[in-house]
């Protein structure tokens, strides 16, 4: 479907099952914000990019929690996404790097 505000999916990550998410903001060309629903509570993804120099663009991906339960999920998950940070970040580089 389209990558749009309000558009669905479905994400498998490496390891553990999948889940479902909704572009909550999308600024086209510098940043997509995705939202996965979790019991009184969302996980919130945020990717940005800009330019960084002469042919080379900076990157940040942001992770947060929110809702009523938004501590006791940090707490629980945070290191879990805290440790595989740099390999994601990894991967977004190989794929920008590969794109046209």
């Amino acid at each position: 479907g389209d990558f749009a505000d309000g558009s669905r999916g479905r994400l498998q990550p490496i390891s553990g099952p999948s889940a479902s998410f909704e572009i909550t903001d999308l600024d086209p060309g510098h940043s997509y914000t995705i939202r996965t629903r979790l019991p009184m509570a969302g996980l919130y993804v945020r990717r940005s990019w800009a330019p960084a120099g002469e042919g080379s663009i900076a990157i940040t991906h942001e992770v947060w929690f929110g809702g009523l339960l938004a501590g006791l999920f940090a707490s629980r998950l945070g290191p879990t996404f805290w440790q595989a940070l740099p390999g994601v970040m990894e991967r977004v580089r190989r794929r920008a790097e590969a794109a046209p």
